[in-house]
């Protein structure tokens, strides 16, 4: 996948200094990560990326094997979609039951740019508020790619059968979260965090009823072949 995040070992004549930056001293290593983003302008290199991708027979689908480790928000829905398009899934977790994943403790809620309240919210808002909110730490390709994917991730939650806060006359709801100068946090209530987690979990079982991916619990990864 193009933004799989790789880990390489820094040679050994490039040291760090104890803080984790690289300094000249030998005897060392650090981290550098590789998200392997498309080249391009910022606002259209993920789409001529996906554009420019293979595509996957659908009679050739079941003959991938896609692992999936861990089974919280990300993984579960990861697993879930995986299998609805054709793939033969498994997925592996460290607990008991999926729902025991760490995604529960989540409280606030999630940012989308669908512009509900019509107070001057885009995809280029979020982006900025986003990087800005991470002091600029953030991949600003990574970032962007979240942001315009941000309003599809709500409705696919609204379709898992999340039930986030609505207004009198049915619509969503939105609050202001963060600092953000417009209102764009889905929420529900002060537990958000375990109604998506319940959502994408039983997305993810339908598929194990199915036959379409296999839930291995109990297991823990401690290192790729």
């Amino acid at each position: 996948m193009s933004d799989t995040t790789t880990v390489r070992e820094v040679p050994a004549e490039i040291g760090t200094n104890g803080n984790g930056h690289l300094n000249g001293n030998s005897g060392g290593y650090s981290p550098r990560l590789d998200s392997k983003t498309p080249s391009g302008p910022i606002a259209d290199k993920w789409e001529k990326h996906k554009f420019d991708m293979k595509l996957v027979n659908p009679a050739n689908k079941r003959k991938f094997k896609v692992i999936v480790v861990g089974t919280g928000l990300a993984g579960a829905s990861a697993a879930a979609t995986l299998a609805e398009l054709g793939y033969q899934v498994e997925a592996f977790t460290f607990h008991d039951s999926p729902r025991r994943a760490h995604s529960i403790a989540a409280q606030g809620g999630i940012n989308a740019a669908k512009n509900y309240q019509n107070d001057g919210d885009s995809v280029y808002r979020l982006f900025y508020d986003t990087i800005k909110g991470g002091d600029f730490r953030a991949r600003e390709s990574n970032v962007y790619r979240l942001a315009t994917n941000s309003t599809s991730i709500i409705d696919q939650c609204v379709a898992q059968g999340v039930p986030f806060a609505r207004e009198y006359g049915g619509y969503l709801d939105n609050r202001s979260f963060g600092g953000a100068q417009v209102s764009r946090t889905f929420y529900a209530r002060g537990q958000t965090g375990q109604q998506l987690l319940l959502g994408a979990y039983q997305t993810m079982m339908r598929q194990v009823n199915r036959g379409a991916v296999k839930l291995f619990t109990r297991r823990e990864m401690l290192d790729v072949v």
